[in-house]
């Protein structure tokens, strides 16, 4: 939790748009609750002469209130289109939201996290491969982003299981309980599968650093590896890091497909509990088929946000294996700073000039010598080292 929090404070500048995106959500689930009932108002006004007397089913009544059945089902088809459209224009405008801070976190992470690789020592670098920082700047940040998902994701299912399980309570609460006395079964799957969900999660991340470590080395020694032939050794090096990389992500795939199918037959369980108890209540004429037809909707929607929060635990898991990698830096000491009475130097502009320079690796050899040159501020120069071994053979 504390590295959760750590990884959200890099949306705090983004507070505005994060209260904008919440107030979106809060529409959105309100819009959610209202669709499934035109539907069941026209089942229970026009198909069946039953009537639910649900403080909703009586607002939208009294919203179409008329004699004439045709423009009861217009007016109930023109309410569903409505709602609808209003929805899918707030999820656009909540996706575009969450783009949005998202990549402006993400942005900032990236920033600190190449501003403390230049502030680490010449020592770090060396004994780092450079192919493990490269993947933690492109790759392991994005796992802020997804910290980012999940708890927008927390809160908006939520709200929508508490606003789904209010509704339903008010209409039937036996029905409600058995809808969620699934929810220990549920809890205990998350659990089991959340700590191994994080560490296969971790070693697949650092299998794919040493993929690209291997990537960066191969293409930064592609013409030396030409030079001696050794084209084929080093495709099989490549080949077996390829590999090892795909094993342990289809390993972690196989956890993930295992977890999912256990969640799925959870929820068939407590879909099937609820339609043989709800036909059991139609049958004996305490249910109308409108409000069974509502109740149902609202288990989909139900087990929606339920089936969200259990993936949470997994995607989780995923994000947060980046961003500890990224942290492991980040919280590293840089070893060589400046003393705390350094004096800082004023930037400005100066002239370079030189006289007599010369310079020679082996003595009696000079490389270059008896340079003078000035160079002004804006100009740029260049000393070539045959021009002295021209001035000595000469």
């Amino acid at each position: 939790m504390r590295i959760f929090l750590r990884a959200l404070g890099y949306y705090r500048h983004d507070l505005r748009r994060i209260m904008l995106h919440f107030f979106t959500i809060i529409l959105q689930t309100i819009i959610g609750l209202l669709q499934p009932f035109p539907l069941a108002i026209l089942i229970d006004s026009v198909v069946t002469p039953s009537r639910s007397n649900h403080w909703v089913h009586r607002l939208f009544f009294k919203l179409v209130h008329t004699d004439n059945r045709l423009k009861q089902i217009i007016a109930l088809a023109a309410a569903t289109l409505l709602l609808r459209l209003f929805q899918e224009l707030l999820s656009m405008y909540q996706t575009l939201l969450r783009i949005r801070i998202g990549y402006a976190g993400l942005m900032r992470v990236r920033c600190d996290l190449f501003r403390k690789l230049q502030e680490l020592s010449a020592g770090y670098h060396k004994s780092q491969p450079q192919g493990d920082a490269i993947y933690r700047v492109s790759y392991d940040t994005f796992g802020f982003q997804t910290m980012l998902s999940v708890a927008t994701g927390v809160l908006l299912n939520a709200l929508t299981l508490v606003t789904m399980g209010w509704v339903m309570l008010t209409m039937n609460w036996r029905l409600t309980l058995i809808a969620l006395s699934i929810a220990p079964l549920l809890f205990w799957t998350i659990k089991r599968y959340g700590k191994v969900l994080e560490e296969k999660s971790t070693a697949a991340h650092e299998k794919d650093t040493e993929l690209t470590t291997a990537l960066q080395r191969s293409v930064a020694t592609i013409s030396l590896m030409q030079a001696f032939g050794r084209e084929a050794d080093e495709y099989a090096r490549f080949h077996n890091t390829a590999r090892n990389s795909v094993e342990i992500w289809l390993k972690l795939h196989w956890e993930e497909v295992v977890y999912w199918l256990l969640v799925g037959m959870i929820f068939a369980l407590g879909g099937a509990m609820i339609f043989a108890y709800g036909g059991y209540l139609i049958y004996k004429g305490i249910f109308s088929v409108g409000a069974l037809y509502v109740f149902l909707a609202y288990l989909t929607r139900l087990y929606e946000p339920l089936s969200a929060l259990s993936g949470t635990g997994a995607t989780a898991a995923g994000g947060m294996a980046g961003v500890k990698r990224v942290y492991e830096v980040l919280d590293l000491d840089p070893v060589i700073r400046d003393a705390p009475d350094a004096i800082a130097l004023p930037r400005q502009s100066r002239v370079l000039e030189m006289e007599g320079v010369w310079f020679e690796y082996r003595p009696g050899e000079p490389v270059v010598e008896d340079i003078h040159a000035v160079i002004r501020p804006g100009e740029m120069a260049a000393l070539s080292a045959r021009a002295a071994s021209a001035k000595r053979r000469s």
